[in-house]
């Protein structure tokens, strides 16, 4: 090789490395100080960016972060007790405040959202709704991450769902909160809108996956339940039991039970529907689907001490009206179990006095001496 071709070779080989090196440097700048996850900078223009765009959980997230990188910065400390007040994780603001010598006192606009929302819950326990709605409206001009939600439920206690649908999309467009999809697409099936369900499921995408998951299956059960189609509404709840226990999550469940043949899933999953009444004409529709799985099975295809038990579960309740039917398979149980009251009997005659079948009940426990 001659000593000018030798020159080009080294001049070539230098001018790699040297590129070598400057990428390197590249990446170094790029890896090691801008996307370093510990960078102190770079994490707090992300907490001002999050409470400029009033985003209160992430501005806690990047506080918190802050706070352990520098234990000992005071304006770390203070600004994360206030992102704590604003997301109203008191647990959180409790162990910090007991774990370091911090000390807070809630400004003039905390106090006042404490007020309405203490005013709003306490509004909800005495059902006034209205009441409760207005006080968590004034709240969420305070602070709508916190507010907006229970401001959402008062409008759905008022029977408001087309309008709860519609402020909940517009919430979960800046907060993904899986239960909040899950309550918006049950009030697109009780509206019978299975668009408006599909409208929902881009958002499920930016949650955790077993909530993306869980919503996915929630939301064919809820276009299975809008068509009657009680295989898939079956199927796709039996992927995720137990997983949603929502009013209307429980009334499917009843409604699936009450096709079936087990009167001990009937049983429970009424009870289920029961504890989170009132929710729209629930109290009712529970009532007719243990009635319709008790007349599918009288009077032999079940032991009659099972489907009593059932007639007297719903005859029990409180706000049930005096059926026919129900007292009739309840009568006929405890006759069988030798456990007929005359009193109830009776009872029973009174209100349904030109009933053929309780009266010849009643002829027959006459005659049989008891």
């Amino acid at each position: 090789m001659t000593r000018g071709k030798k020159i080009a070779v080294l001049a070539v080989i230098g001018s790699v490395l040297a590129l070598s090196v400057i990428a390197f440097v590249v990446l170094f700048c790029k890896y090691g100080r801008h996307e370093d996850p510990n960078n102190e900078d770079v994490i707090l223009r992300r907490a001002e960016a999050a409470e400029r765009e009033d985003n209160p959980p992430l501005a806690a997230f990047h506080r918190r972060r802050l706070t352990q990188l520098n234990p000992f910065n005071e304006e770390y400390r203070e600004k994360y007790v206030r992102a704590l007040v604003r997301v109203r994780d008191f647990d959180r603001l409790q162990a910090l405040t007991n774990s370091t010598v911090t000390r807070f006192a809630l400004t003039a606009d905390e106090a006042k959202l404490e007020r309405l929302m203490r005013h709003g819950s306490l509004m909800v326990l005495l059902g006034s709704n209205n009441e409760a709605r207005i006080a968590f409206t004034q709240a969420t001009n305070l602070n709508y991450y916190a507010a907006a939600p229970r401001m959402i439920d008062t409008q759905a206690r008022l029977g408001r769902i087309d309008v709860a649908y519609v402020s909940a999309r517009r919430y979960l467009e800046r907060f993904p909160n899986p239960r909040m999809l899950i309550l918006s697409a049950e009030w697109a099936a009780c509206m019978n809108e299975p668009d408006l369900i599909d409208a929902l499921v881009p958002i499920a995408g930016r949650l955790a996956e077993r909530p993306a998951i869980v919503f996915t299956y929630y939301c064919t059960a809820l276009k299975a339940w809008c068509k009657r189609d009680m295989k898939a509404l079956k199927e796709t709840l039996g992927a995720i039991p137990s997983e949603v226990t929502t009013p209307v999550g429980c009334m499917m469940a009843l409604e699936v039970a009450s096709v079936g043949d087990d009167p001990g899933l009937v049983e429970s999953a009424y009870r289920e529907v029961r504890k989170r009444l009132p929710f729209l004409d629930f109290d009712n529709r529970g009532n007719v689907m243990v009635k319709r799985f008790v007349a599918a099975h009288f009077p032999d295809k079940l032991p009659i001490e099972k489907l009593g038990k059932l007639a007297d579960l719903v005859q029990g309740e409180a706000d049930a009206e005096p059926d026919v039917e129900l007292t009739r398979v309840s009568l006929l149980a405890k006759f069988a179990a030798k456990t007929l009251d005359p009193f109830e009997l009776d009872k029973a005659v009174r209100l349904f006095p030109k009933d053929k079948g309780i009266q010849l009940l009643k002829a027959e426990y006459e005659q049989s001496g008891k």
